[in-house]
């Protein structure tokens, strides 16, 4: 029997410059491999999705929006994070900031149940991809593709 498959969000925030906002997180259990991922998570007791995309984006990243700009698509996901399997159907949104916002924003590091955040930076996908650490959720190229 199959772990049921968990309801989370994700956002995709780009500035100004094509690049996204990605967080560089540290699986805990062993062998403690490092991703690059988009801020997110579970939404909590009666939180829509876009809320719970909002407030995971301020809690992990340190990015305050007062809103999103759209809707990416869903993706289903499986990974292995603190020694347990997860799957996950994941609403992923989107954001465009400005340069005021960009310059404004205290991006660091929050606080994450399961992963250890490491750091928090503007990557172009490019150059992610080419890091040698893995890109989640997995179908991040496509979706971000589909804005173009």
């Amino acid at each position: 029997m199959s772990a049921p498959r968990r309801q989370s969000t994700r956002v995709a925030v780009l500035d100004p410059d094509g690049r996204v906002l990605l967080i560089r997180a540290r699986d805990p259990a062993p062998p403690h491999g490092e991703t690059l991922l988009l801020p997110g998570g579970a939404p909590e007791r009666d939180e829509t999705l876009e809320q719970a995309a909002l407030r995971e984006l301020r809690e992990e990243a340190g990015l305050a929006l007062g809103r999103l700009d759209g809707f990416l698509g869903s993706v289903d996901t499986e990974f292995e994070l603190g020694g347990r399997r997860r799957l996950q159907s994941e609403a992923v949104f989107f954001a465009h900031v400005d340069r005021a916002e960009v310059d404004a924003a205290v991006v660091e590091v929050g606080v994450e149940d399961a992963a250890q955040l490491i750091d928090v930076g503007w990557w172009r996908l490019d150059d992610a991809l080419a890091s040698g650490l893995p890109v989640y959720p997995e179908q991040l190229p496509a979706l971000l593709e589909g804005m173009k």
